[in-house]
């Protein structure tokens, strides 16, 4: 049985007694809520016992009730309905199990006791039409009372004391002297880093406004706090960035390749810190990155799209929504929770061995983690998320929508977006440069056979009427494309991401000169301009990974948003040679067919395909492939 009917806050005395007194206690001990039964006034009174609502200290699942909070809490169980509710119903916090059907009756006279360890005690008053009745006065009568209990179901809200706006103000400061020396570094990766180092200051924020989802200026103050992507005031001289970032490349190609073992970690740390170290060509001004007004924002989506942003609050967490007519907080599971479940999604889609069924129930798993409640009633046909390091790793396609069952992927195309000041409007021509990378013959890595057919493949899918080159993967010819504004970039390659190493993602290029393999990392991508619309990945693991882009590291396809390409296509995990014989086909010829050029669109078409076809359906082979993009603030999306 349980409280369920208070959801007030408790208010600012409570959470000024929280602060004075939030030492947890001693894990509280199981005792018998039913202390006694009290007498009836008569002979037709309801049933009336005394019973122990909440003790203080820790309790069994781990939350932790300070006296003081309480002590103050004690009027708001005065009144309070009670309802028998199994555990799954309560655990669940679900409201249509408050039925009046399963109504037991009211609390009244509610005190604290400060013996022991501190307890508020009330007298329940007990229908005696409850189905309940019976088994009550039986149990206590036999003093078996210790089959019932009571668990408090309510939802309370506080803040500490202190000048909050103070506190506000001073965290500002300090992101904004983040931002300055990020965008006043010569190493992109370098600010990569500074930035990551304003992410506490971003969770401490948000703490501060998840103490109340329900203000009415919550949404707005949570969106002040999302991070716009850092412009760099200097770029490094070409040709000294440029050797500098050659030689960690080909340091690395030696540490990571067994046959090429000629050189070990030390000389790619060397190589890296000189990378780090790069000094600024010049001076420039330090111009402040700010996100527009939310109102200004939400003006500028289409009405199709909603805009989701996850919070860390660190012990609590919630989803910032925006659509164009409304924004909202909604709480979600705790941040430990939540990343458990991702988890153990990701670790379900490690094989194809483990049944599609078994892979829907943490997908849903993450689901019920995330949006546990408050999201759009509807699937949107477009949503964005925002880009943060926990959620790197879902593969949102795959996720069934709130009170749905089938994937997302059936109703919605999705992208994970990094937010930026500024873009360039208007979709790209359709002139595709294929750059295949056939592996050098010393690198011991298998050949991909269907990535020799995909330029073929691709003018089917985009006709005569498109432009199509085809190139040799090498660093140059990479770069070079990469730097074409009126391009789709197609890389068919070996892609490799080592979680926690910086540097460490990126692709294996075609052989050079002497024959051996080449490496191209992030760090490459992020110290030059990207001008091309729309890069597609057709290799290994070069999305972003909660692992890999940790501490200011950064996926491939996180670097190539963040140095300008509007978007990118990119695999989680490790894909199917075979299955691009399905995807890349089916990708070029939706691209070919929107005026849009929407890539994310075209990619929801292309795991359409394959999940409707025999041999790839698993969600192994179509909930990897991500697109990543770039949300500009000036623009609508």
């Amino acid at each position: 049985m349980n409280d369920a009917t208070r959801n007030e806050p408790v208010g600012a005395r409570v959470a000024e007694a929280a602060a004075a007194d939030s030492t947890p206690a001693a894990v509280v001990a199981d005792a018998s809520t039913f202390i006694e039964a009290l007498p009836a006034a008569s002979a037709e009174a309801p049933q009336r016992y005394l019973v122990r609502v909440i003790r203080a200290g820790t309790s069994l699942n781990g939350v932790n009730y300070p006296r003081a909070v309480l002590r103050e809490a004690v009027p708001l169980f005065n009144g309070a309905r009670v309802f028998v509710k199994n555990d799954k119903a309560h655990i669940a916090g679900d409201p249509a199990s408050k039925d009046f059907r399963a109504l037991v009756g009211a609390l009244s006279n509610a005190r604290f006791v400060e013996a022991g360890v501190g307890e508020i005690q009330a007298e329940l008053d007990v229908l005696e039409t409850a189905d309940v009745a019976p088994k009550l006065r039986e149990a206590v009568a036999r003093h078996m009372s210790d089959l019932f209990g009571l668990s408090v179901d309510a939802v309370g809200a506080s803040r500490r004391k202190g000048d909050d706006a103070g506190a506000d103000a001073a965290l500002r400061q300090a992101l904004d002297w983040v931002d300055m020396l990020a965008q006043s570094t010569a190493s992109g990766a370098f600010a990569q880093l500074l930035q990551a180092s304003a992410w506490p200051l971003r969770n401490s924020a948000w703490q501060a406004v998840l103490a109340d989802v329900r203000d009415t200026d919550a949404a707005a103050r949570a969106w002040r706090w999302l991070p716009l992507a850092t412009r760099r005031a200097h770029a490094p001289a070409a040709s000294g960035a440029s050797a500098r970032l050659q030689a960690f490349d080909r340091a690395l190609a030696a540490q990571l390749l067994p046959a090429l073992a000629t050189s070990g970690a030390s000389t790619t740390s060397h190589a890296l810190l000189e990378t780090l170290a790069a000094a600024p060509s010049g001076q420039a001004a330090y111009r402040p990155t700010t996100l527009p007004e939310l109102a200004a924002f939400q003006r500028a989506l289409p009405p199709d799209v909603a805009v989701m942003a996850w919070l860390d609050g660190g012990d609590r967490s919630a989803v910032l929504w925006i659509t164009h007519e409304r924004a909202w907080l909604a709480p979600a599971a705790p941040p430990h929770d939540l990343r458990g479940a991702i988890a153990g999604l990701r670790a379900s889609l490690h094989s194809l061995a483990v049944p599609g069924t078994q892979v829907d129930a943490a997908a849903a798993r993450v689901g019920a983690a995330l949006w546990p409640t408050g999201a759009p009633p509807v699937p949107p046909a477009q949503l964005i998320v925002v880009a943060d390091k926990t959620l790197a790793a879902v593969p949102w396609p795959l996720l069934p929508w709130p009170g749905r069952e089938q994937p997302l992927l059936t109703t919605t195309t999705t992208r994970v977006a990094n937010l930026v000041d500024r873009d360039v409007a208007g979709p790209p021509s359709l002139q595709v440069r294929t750059l295949i990378a056939a592996p050098a013959t010393d690198s011991g890595l298998p050949a991909l056979q269907v990535a020799k057919a995909e330029p073929a493949l691709i003018r089917t899918a985009v006709g005569a009427t498109a432009s199509l080159s085809i190139d040799h993967a090498t660093r140059a010819s990479v770069l070079a494309a990469l730097a074409d504004p009126a391009a789709i970039v197609h890389v068919a390659a070996h892609g490799m991401t080592s979680a926690g190493r910086l540097g460490y993602a990126g692709l294996w290029l075609a052989a050079d000169g002497d024959g051996h393999a080449e490496f191209l990392s992030w760090l490459d991508v992020i110290e030059q301009r990207t001008r091309a619309r729309l890069v597609v990945l057709n290799a290994c693991q070069l999305g972003a990974d909660t692992d890999a882009i940790a501490n200011g590291n950064s996926s491939f396809a996180q670097a190539l948003v963040l140095s300008g390409a509007r978007e990118v296509v990119a695999a989680l995990w490790p894909v199917s040679d075979s299955a691009s014989g399905v995807w890349v086909p089916a990708f070029y010829a939706a691209l070919a067919a929107d005026p849009d050029r929407d890539g994310a669109r075209a990619l929801r078409a292309a795991q359409l395909r394959l999940r409707d076809s025999r041999a790839f359906r698993h969600p192994y082979y179509w909930a990897s492939l991500a697109a990543y993009a770039r949300l500009p603030m000036q623009a609508a999306p």
